[in-house]
């Protein structure tokens, strides 16, 4: 398994080479969080200490990673969403000590919202063009509007 402190680079060259490196850096990031419980098991208080904060850390880098890139698919802004629940619930701190920049949720945030308006103004697909044209020409609110009687 990469140390992601020793192998970052490589890492971030790989992930560039993919079409949404969102959804392979927020796997690291999961990936990182249940190595670092698995590592914990039988370990005394001061290790678990350790392993932890080493851990969160290490989280801390994706986290700011992540909020950093625009996701380019439903699947990048899925995964994101699920980082910022992270956040937000405070999940994986060290003694409440959270290693990540103040801004980091914040950023996260308009990461998240700059995804989906990327997703909605340039559909990938023809169904997803003839959606968004629907939408544009007033059918699909129409269409809802009707079922509503």
């Amino acid at each position: 398994m990469p140390n992601i402190v020793d192998d970052f680079a490589d890492i971030r060259a790989q992930l560039s080479a993919l079409s949404d490196p969102v959804v392979a850096l927020v796997a690291e990031r999961f990936r990182l969080e249940a190595q670092g419980d698995t590592k914990t098991a039988g370990l005394g208080p001061d290790e678990t200490h350790a392993v932890t904060v080493e851990t969160a850390r290490e989280i801390g880098r994706l986290d700011e990673e992540i909020a950093s890139i625009v996701a380019t698919s439903a699947a990048g802004i899925i995964r994101q969403v699920r980082v910022l629940r992270e956040i937000s619930a405070g999940v994986y701190y060290a003694d409440n000590d959270d290693h990540r920049s103040d801004g980091c949720a914040d950023r996260l945030e308009a990461s998240i919202t700059a995804g989906i308006e990327r997703l909605v103004r340039f559909p990938r697909d023809d169904q997803s063009r003839q959606w968004q044209k629907a939408v544009a020409d007033g059918a699909i609110i129409g269409l809802a509007t009707t079922e509503l009687e």
